[in-house]
């Protein structure tokens, strides 16, 4: 769930700042403050990267859930899990939060 924050705020923000510097550069003359604009677009941003993180949110959720069904309904030697994947739950998966 963090690095799914992290990826919205990092969004939002390079997002932010490549507004930011079009805007001081090219609408100086005619804006007072670009604070009112950027605000909006860091709102924006943050809309729309939050519905692409969903996307791939959804896609790490199916991918585990796809490995626990493959696990109950398999045996070890049966198994469609890689070998890679199937070490990293072993070793990492009986840490408790």
């Amino acid at each position: 769930a963090a690095v799914l924050i992290i990826g919205k705020l990092f969004i939002s923000a390079a997002t932010t700042a490549m507004a930011y510097v079009v805007l001081n550069e090219e609408m100086n003359e005619e804006l007072y403050s670009v604070a009112g604009p950027v605000a909006v677009i860091f709102l924006i941003s943050y809309w729309v990267s939050d519905f692409f993180m969903d996307v791939f949110e959804m896609g790490i959720t199916t991918v585990l859930h796809c490995f626990v069904a493959d696990e109950e309904m398999f045996d070890r030697s049966n198994c469609y899990a890689e070998n890679s994947l199937r070490r990293y739950i072993d070793r990492y998966g009986s840490v408790k939060d």
